[in-house]
């Protein structure tokens, strides 16, 4: 079952980032893209979504991540989720 696609503020959540957590623009820009990738394949709301992003990516879009890129994914939206609080 599809879910609804998370629509992703980019360019307000790249300023809160900054901001709140005083990171270079790059890093901010790196982190809003990996939620608005996540977003593509999953919704936002599901609950205990960060420990199954990997799970639920790979059954949903038959994608393979390395370990660094999983924490990268789960990071992005553990902030993602912050912001939209």
């Amino acid at each position: 079952m599809k879910t609804k696609p998370t629509i992703i503020k980019t360019d307000d959540f790249r300023k809160w980032l900054h901001s709140e957590f005083n990171l270079p623009e790059k890093v901010c820009g790196d982190i809003a893209s990996r939620a608005k990738r996540v977003a593509k394949w999953v919704s936002f709301e599901e609950k205990g979504m960060e420990d199954k992003i990997v799970e639920m990516m790979m059954e949903r879009a038959s994608v393979s991540l390395k370990s660094v890129i999983n924490s990268q994914l789960k990071r992005a939206v553990r902030l993602y989720r912050q912001f939209s609080k």
